[in-house]
């Protein structure tokens, strides 16, 4: 049986319109036959690629909506951050605020210390340091050797530490508060006491120790007759330097024929105090004078026997001893 094979080539002839001259395409049966299935292959590779772009596209958005939800999630942890940090800020503020009235506090307490050191004259005795206050107030400590376990602070601990360093100055300042106001307090008695002192005859007039006559009933040296001494005769050479007893207003400062030259001071309180029989008088009537300050010198004018300072205390006008009121040397 014979065989009959197939050309294997084609012609493909198109004919156009009958005014148009018709045209031949020579083609490969191979060829002819192979376009369907690659016309089948590109269908299926355009299908392919519509679902890896489909794919693709859905893919693309949920990763798009994952990263949105994260970055919502992000916007809201930094704005809590934020705020966070916005409080703490402000924590820090109030308690630099609340620091710096503490010590502006510290420094006024200091100051009305030194002041009433300086008024009482008194120091301070020395104590034992405190060895926490001195190992906080000493960040560089030699030979001190510390340890135990780490435990950093923690943010969620930190607004509770905040919170009780607050309550800790406050209370703090309301305790500085109330010592300042026992302070002043207290400044306002150490000056009235000062000033109680100063207006006080407390001191010897003289530096002589010699008493040649003391208050009290006496024989009158000139007439041998019992008689009564108001004052206190201190024995000294002739232009001794005569102090005021206390501080005051010089009342009378003039000569009599008994008391010679002699000098009134008063003194308040009702005090006031008498030195008679001077050599010179350096103060007038009118002047201020202040304790142990220079009045005159030790003579024998007026009705004396001898160079010596009668010196008188008087209280509310009446003559008392003046022995209690010479307690003092200087």
């Amino acid at each position: 049986m014979k065989i009959v094979r197939k050309p294997e080539r084609v012609t493909i002839v198109v004919i156009p319109d009958a005014d148009q001259s018709v045209h031949r395409f020579t083609v490969q049966r191979r060829l002819l036959v192979s376009i369907p299935f690659l016309a089948i292959l590109l269908l299926l590779l355009c299908a392919l690629f519509f679902g890896l772009y489909t794919n693709n596209h859905i893919v693309k958005n949920e990763l798009q909506a994952e990263l949105s939800a994260k970055q919502a999630h992000y916007a809201q942890l930094i704005g809590e951050k934020e705020q966070t940090i916005r409080k703490l800020q402000a924590d820090i503020a109030g308690l630099s605020e609340q620091t710096g009235e503490v010590m502006d506090k510290m420094e006024q307490l200091e100051q009305l210390e030194d002041e009433l050191r300086g008024m009482t004259g008194k120091i301070e005795a020395e104590s034992e340091p405190d060895p926490l206050k001195t190992a906080s107030s000493s960040p560089y400590i030699h030979n001190r050797f510390v340890g135990g376990d780490p435990y950093p602070l923690l943010e969620k601990d930190t607004p509770a530490l905040t919170s009780t360093t607050k309550q800790t100055l406050l209370s703090l300042q309301s305790e500085m508060d109330a010592l300042y106001t026992d302070l002043s307090d207290m400044k306002k008695e150490v000056v009235a006491l000062q000033h109680l002192q100063e207006i006080t005859p407390t001191i010897w007039p003289v530096s002589s120790r010699t008493v040649t006559s003391r208050y009290g009933f006496r024989k009158d040296p000139f007439t041998g007759i019992a008689s009564f001494h108001s004052g206190i005769d201190i024995g000294a050479t002739t232009d001794t330097a005569v102090h005021s007893a206390a501080a005051g207003t010089v009342e009378t400062a003039n000569y009599h024929d008994a008391r010679g030259y002699n000098i009134v001071i008063k003194h308040g309180n009702g005090i006031k105090t008498w030195y008679m029989h001077l050599s010179k008088m350096l103060v007038e009537e009118g002047d201020q004078v202040t304790k142990g300050q220079e009045i005159g010198y030790v003579g024998s004018t007026g009705r004396s026997t001898g160079p010596h300072l009668h010196y008188e205390v008087l209280i509310n006008g009446e003559k008392v001893d003046p022995a209690p009121y010479m307690n003092s040397s200087s």
